[in-house]
């Protein structure tokens, strides 16, 4: 292309021959349509943040090479969407204000960042703009929130988007004939297509959709150690106000749930009741479940922390007001009530440790040098002892990017089987 822009620029002194101005002006047309120029914006912030993060430039490059799962529907705005090769990184297409907005915090953003290793904002690593065919389109590459959870044994159940907010935050079904995830057996299906495909988990054998839901459909509460609640708050608390210092509002906590099944031991060894106990009401007036399905791991990150708080969002917020009728409970409302109701939705989905906390449930000592476990009253001398009581423990919660939390499991999931 360099050399056929050179080369009309020779013609151009040479007089073009015999060639007519018209001629020469078409051609010249010709090419002006077919060139493109790439730009990179705010590239010494965004290096310095793929630095804090510990990302190698070689393998950075390598990763964004070639793509996968690409999407031209992402999210409410329609947007361009594709994953790496490798699933890390998400290339994703701005709007020309979402990318001005980029580009005017880029500098806090990354400080931020940089101070706050612990953050829950999401991984915003580069952004660049494209020029074809006389339009601009704006690209940022982030880091999947979800990337650990490919690397490991299991796949994320379970996805929520949550922003604290009420009204209209059910998630859509998945209509008959598309394609969709399992959320238990994690194995791809059509919907409505349940005859010849079935779920091993699934108590009627039907498949359940993977796909994301919102406030409304989360029913069950996050249970962690008081400790890494308390982090966990103290973190999301920084990073609203630092969202909230630009006028930002309308992001999400994106939350994903792997579910792991736990499997409980069989007490009776087979052994025959005694003629005046009646089987099915032996244990507490039922029977006693050897499986368990339950949260094993949870991954988060706050994502869409692009949207201002502007004259199109104030229209936004007049419209729905007038529509619903509840200014509370719309998302679309000012950044300092957005981060007020924000984070007491993530009091009320955080549950307290002592719930758990009853007569007779596994309940974990920590001590400077091991962990033990006292079922029924009895103390357990090594962890290990545990292994043939349940198989899968609970393990981890990733909280994106660096934080490794240890899990809870509800009462209502686990604790109950044990008496």
């Amino acid at each position: 292309y360099q050399r056929r822009v050179h080369g009309v620029q020779c013609l151009d002194e040479d007089g073009f021959g015999n060639y007519s101005s018209a001629e020469v002006c078409n051609f010249k047309a010709s090419l002006e349509r077919w060139r493109f120029t790439f730009t990179l914006h705010c590239q010494e912030e965004f290096r310095n943040l793929r630095e804090t993060f510990g990302i190698k430039t070689n393998a950075y490059a390598n990763s964004l090479r070639g793509y996968r799962n690409e999407r031209f529907d992402g999210g409410a705005s329609g947007a361009i969407m594709f994953l790496s090769v490798d699933s890390r990184y998400i290339v994703k297409q701005l709007t020309d204000s979402e990318c001005k907005v980029l580009k005017e915090i880029a500098l806090t953003y990354s400080r931020h960042m940089q101070e706050n290793p612990s953050s829950l904002l999401v991984h915003i690593l580069q952004l660049c703009s494209v020029r074809m065919y006389h339009e601009t389109l704006h690209f940022m590459v982030l880091e999947n929130v979800f990337y650990r959870a490919t690397k490991g044994r299991y796949d994320i159940s379970q996805i929520y988007d949550l922003k604290g907010s009420w009204i209209a935050r059910n998630a859509k079904a998945i209509p008959r004939g598309h394609k969709s995830r399992c959320r238990l057996c994690n194995e791809k299906y059509v919907v409505g297509e349940s005859t010849s495909q079935r779920c091993p988990w699934s108590a009627t054998g039907r498949h359940k959709p993977d796909h994301t839901l919102k406030d409304n459909d989360l029913n069950d509460k996050i249970y962690l150690p008081e400790m890494f609640k308390i982090e966990l708050k103290h973190v999301i608390e920084k990073d609203t106000l630092f969202l909230v210092s630009h006028h930002i509002m309308d992001y999400s906590l994106l939350l994903g749930i792997n579910q792991r099944p736990i499997h409980v031991e069989d007490n009776s060894n087979n052994r025959p009741l005694p003629e005046q106990e009646i089987f099915h009401i032996v244990d507490d007036g039922g029977m006693k479940a050897l499986l368990v399905i339950g949260p094993g791991t949870y991954y988060m990150g706050i994502i869409d922390i692009l949207q201002k708080w502007n004259i199109k969002k104030r229209a936004e917020w007049i419209t729905k007001w007038i529509l619903w009728k509840d200014v509370k409970g719309i998302s679309c409302v000012e950044p300092a009530y957005y981060r007020e109701r924000f984070l007491e939705g993530l009091d009320n989905i955080l549950g307290d440790p002592d719930e758990l906390r009853v007569p007779g449930s596994v309940q974990r000592r920590q001590t400077t040098t091991t962990s033990y476990e006292i079922i029924n009253g009895n103390e357990l001398d090594e962890p290990s002892n545990v292994s043939n009581i349940i198989e899968e423990a609970p393990v981890t919660i990733h909280s994106s990017p660096q934080r490794d939390i240890e899990l809870m499991i509800p009462k209502n999931k686990k604790m109950e089987y044990w008496s």
